[in-house]
């Protein structure tokens, strides 16, 4: 009987999921409470910070951006022009990855604040970037997304952005709900563990039917 080694158990998370952390933290620089929204770059809304940079948050029902309201939460994310909202975050093991979360759209008399939003969903090792998901936000209510199928490499750093596609103006995506899901990839270890294994199978095998023919 062969051993086979155990697959580490820490899968790799993702922190603030549905922005309520960062909406926790309030307003840069005093920490007062968000009743609206608030832009990372804004001024005087400024968002406090958290896992998630750039961007902004909103709070449900914000007049200014159609009384949208999440099933998440309190809170969720927004991207505009060619913003991006983004969270770094390290690998814990080998694995494969795939994102899931939710969209919709500004939702507004004025026309054109109401209009769709493309954007696209990276991540980038620093080196290599790679488009896991592209989308358009529509008026009509939150809708499930998920992404393609992605590797990820024990210790090394990746940064997950949500970025608007194009100089749209006040075009607006909402995002919510984000969340990684995993399955470890075997160790290297655990490769050689079981491609011998198989050998040893493989050899008992052909032994059984020589026993047998003789």
């Amino acid at each position: 009987m062969f051993a086979v080694a155990p697959v580490a158990a820490n899968a790799t998370v993702l922190l603030d999921g549905s922005f309520e952390t960062k909406a926790a933290a309030g307003l840069s620089p005093n920490g007062a409470a968000i009743t609206t929204f608030c832009y990372d770059s804004g001024n005087p809304l400024k968002c406090a910070g958290g896992a998630w940079s750039g961007g902004g948050i909103i709070k449900d029902g914000a007049a200014a951006w159609g009384g949208t309201s999440s099933p998440a939460g309190n809170f969720y994310a927004f991207v505009q022009s060619t913003q991006s909202v983004s969270q770094v975050f390290t690998a814990t093991r080998n694995e494969t990855g795939i994102l899931s979360w939710i969209d919709t759209n500004r939702s507004s008399t004025n026309i054109n604040l109401s209009m769709p939003k493309s954007y696209i969903v990276t991540i980038s090792d620093g080196v290599t970037t790679d488009t896991i998901a592209s989308f358009t936000s529509a008026v009509g209510g939150w809708v499930q997304r998920t992404s393609s199928m992605f590797n990820l490499v024990k210790n090394v750093s990746y940064t997950l952005s949500f970025k608007g596609v194009a100089p749209t103006g006040d075009r607006t995506a909402f995002i919510d709900d984000v969340s990684l899901v995993t399955t470890p990839l075997p160790e290297p270890g655990t490769w050689a563990m079981l491609i011998l294994g198989f050998g040893f199978i493989g050899t008992i095998a052909r032994r059984s039917r020589a026993f047998a023919a003789g």
